[in-house]
């Protein structure tokens, strides 16, 4: 509540963080089902999961740091108004600066995620039944 009231660009990036770690953490299980599908080729799939466990690591790192920044202002201004407020001018953009920062690679590597829609069932028959149906009549 307190980052919803006084610093709503940060609580806003909480908010996607959340979104992304989501995409990251679904698309790390379906990395892992593969494995279990296919143990032969793990390489491969051992390979993709770094990259997507190295954005994660580093996106809870650096949002564990603002969250610690966070608190320290958040318990100023409970005991003093002003010095907390003071605490957040000084340091709030630079708390969302961080986490806009942490953001962008998750964004990079998630954005396929959000993009990509698997064909449907019969995606290949619809297609075939599409061009002979051209061709044929």
């Amino acid at each position: 509540k307190f980052t919803f009231d006084h610093l709503p660009e940060l609580h806003d990036n909480f908010i996607i963080f959340n979104n992304e770690i989501l995409l990251v953490d679904g698309e790390l299980a379906r990395l892992d089902a593969i494995a279990k599908q296919y143990p032969g080729q793990t390489k491969i799939i051992d390979k993709e999961k770094k990259v997507w466990e190295k954005v994660r690591k580093g996106g809870f790192k650096t949002f564990e740091k603002i969250e610690k920044k966070l608190e320290t202002i958040f318990v100023s201004f409970k005991v003093n108004r002003e010095t907390g407020q003071k605490l957040m001018d000084d340091s709030g953009k630079d708390l969302i600066s961080s986490a806009v920062q942490a953001l962008k690679p998750m964004e990079e590597l998630t954005e396929r995620l959000k993009t990509d829609t698997p064909p449907s069932q019969g995606f290949i028959k619809d297609t075939l039944h599409k061009i002979t149906s051209k061709f044929s009549g």
